[in-house]
């Protein structure tokens, strides 16, 4: 089974486990979760430079934490900070 046909199967159980979804065989779980991966990164990546490219233009972080829906400007920078220090870790790069 292909593996974005796996992981659509996967959402539609969570929602609905009585969904008579065919018998999924462990590997193809494996698959499925290694393939989240690369995906996060290059979420994580996206919204890296967005929020840099953001304050470059002058927005505040008051603005950033409303548009990503965080309770705080602080919480705005930890998540930025954070954001980082992954991106750090998975490319080697200091520079971001």
């Amino acid at each position: 089974m292909p593996a974005t046909e796996l992981l659509r199967l996967v959402l539609d159980a969570s929602h609905d486990p009585g969904t008579g979804a065919p018998e999924v065989k462990p590997e193809d779980l494996t698959d499925a979760l290694q393939m989240i991966v690369p995906i996060r990164r290059s979420i994580d990546s996206l919204e890296y430079h967005a929020i840099s490219f953001a304050r470059k233009a002058g927005l505040t972080w008051r603005q950033l934490a409303d548009a990503l829906a965080l309770e705080s400007p602080q919480a705005a920078q930890q998540r930025f900070q954070r954001l980082g220090d992954r991106l750090n870790e998975t490319t080697g790069r200091q520079d971001l």
